[in-house]
């Protein structure tokens, strides 16, 4: 069949400017938004100790040996974290982070944040899946999103959810800190997140608040340890939340898996700091911090 000159088309002819009837602009921004939490998305909101590769490991030797202890290899062969016994595993840039601003993290730490803890956060929060290998680009492209366009779809509100979550309000920087938490923390302006220095002080102040909070508690030098363990990823919620728990560090701890999973990985990092030359304060009893960590059967 033949179309006669002069007759309309049956359908309306594409316009150049809408991609699947979105403006180019919005349908590039959903793109990058999904390329951007698809190279991340592997370890985020994971709430368990082991990354997914270990759990069909160890299910595949739990399926072929009864003593799995003896036959797994040991922990340093092993590339993925096992945080339940302070195994970092082979991907480490947060550490590499610390030894890189090491001197300024040292001149930081005092009595209220010391040296080790705060060399442990940005250890642990520079580790983030969002900063493969430590480049920052991911975050860029994230925070360039959220601030250049609207969530296009306004029909979708689990997807506006998203987007604000991922996008209008990310983690950013080796503190991985909100860009309004970190506008609090400094009192003025909007800090420069992706410069280093600017992050470790942050995340200096953001502990120091829970350490005064702690001390006015009455909380002893272990405690206090314990709750800048947890405040690394949660700020002045660990203190309302012990709060809420009328100050019992352990039920508060024993209740809430993903507090014993942040507790683990400061942990992991701290031993493996000590070995390297940071010094554990005085009055701080490890044992009992890796007993709060494993009280409720290992792993939750």
């Amino acid at each position: 069949m033949t179309l006669q000159t002069g007759r309309a088309l049956p359908w309306p002819a594409p316009d150049p400017d809408l991609i699947l009837g979105l403006p180019w602009s919005s349908m590039m921004a959903l793109l990058l938004a999904a390329l951007t939490i698809l190279s991340s998305g592997a370890q985020l909101n994971r709430p368990a100790f082991y990354s997914k590769p270990q759990v069909l490991y160890e299910q595949y030797y739990r399926s072929v040996y009864t003593g799995l202890s003896e036959h797994l290899p040991p922990r340093h062969l092993i590339p993925w974290p096992d945080f339940t016994h302070g195994g970092l595993g082979w991907y480490r840039p947060g550490l590499r982070e610390v030894e890189r601003h090491a001197n300024l993290i040292r001149a930081l730490g005092d009595e209220k944040v010391p040296a080790i803890v705060l060399a442990a956060a940005i250890a642990n929060q520079g580790s983030s899946a969002q900063r493969p290998f430590g480049i920052d680009l991911i975050e860029r492209i994230q925070y360039f999103l959220g601030a250049t366009f609207d969530w296009p779809l306004p029909g979708w509100e689990w997807g506006a959810r998203w987007w604000r979550q991922h996008l209008e309000e990310p983690s950013l920087g080796i503190a991985q800190l909100l860009p309004d938490e970190a506008r609090r923390l400094r009192g003025f302006g909007i800090p420069d997140l992706f410069d280093d220095r600017t992050s470790i002080r942050l995340m200096y102040a953001k502990l120091a608040r829970v350490s005064d909070a702690a001390e006015a508690l009455g909380l002893n030098q272990t405690q206090r340890f314990i709750l800048l363990a947890i405040a690394n990823n949660d700020g002045d919620g660990a203190i309302v939340r012990l709060t809420n728990y009328d100050l019992e560090l352990e039920r508060y701890i024993a209740e809430h898996p993903q507090t014993r999973i942040q507790i683990a990985k400061i942990m992991s990092f701290v031993d493996h700091l000590s070995q390297q030359g940071w010094n554990l304060p005085d009055g701080v009893n490890r044992e009992y911090i890796w007993w709060l960590v494993n009280q409720s059967g290992g792993t939750p």
